[in-house]
């Protein structure tokens, strides 16, 4: 959950554009893994704007078919289902004439991706040098952050204890306990 997952909730969190309200997760470790910790999980969120999210991470298959920073995600819609898995984004449109489950990867509709000069921390000192010299603040900030490792250690508390957390509650509990209240 530490090593990469923060990142992998926060984004499918942002996609929702809602706060995650509660949080199961349940990880292991197989027999096979040559982890300290648990490497494989699952986690189902649930927002406050009724929105839900499922994930999984797995760092001890046999094999890798998503890696780092070609991640595999699918968005269900009213009328539409995306996939985004490996840069490529394609958009299948509902259409009640057709059978259910008629579409299959790459043979959607592509969306192109946005495009710029600069991306990842290149883009984002960028910014910030940016930011610096007086302009836009970076989307980023203190509280978002807090989200981001409250939704992590919410997690890690769920696969520990088989139970859903609700993860803005356990955020102000932590906050009380670091106020002394």
């Amino acid at each position: 959950m530490v090593e990469g997952a923060v990142h992998h909730l926060d984004l499918l969190v942002d996609m929702t554009g809602g706060k995650c309200e509660t949080i199961y997760a349940q990880t292991w470790n197989p027999s096979w893994g040559e982890f300290a910790g648990d490497s494989q999980g699952m986690v189902i969120m649930a927002m406050g704007n009724g929105t839900r999210a499922f994930y999984e991470g797995a760092k001890t298959n046999a094999v890798g078919l998503n890696g780092w920073t070609g991640e595999y995600i699918r968005a269900e819609c009213e009328k539409a289902t995306l996939i985004l898995s490996g840069r490529q984004l394609e958009h299948f449109k509902y259409d009640p004439s057709k059978e259910w489950a008629g579409g299959k990867e790459g043979e959607g509709e592509e969306i192109a991706l946005l495009q710029q000069p600069k991306w990842s921390n290149a883009w984002l000192i960028e910014k910030f040098a940016r930011w610096l010299e007086g302009g836009e603040p970076m989307e980023t900030n203190v509280e978002d952050n807090l989200q981001s490792v409250a939704l992590i250690f919410a997690a890690i508390e769920s696969s520990h204890t088989g139970k859903p957390i609700k993860v803005q509650e356990f955020l102000a509990k932590a906050r009380r306990e670091v106020e002394g209240r």
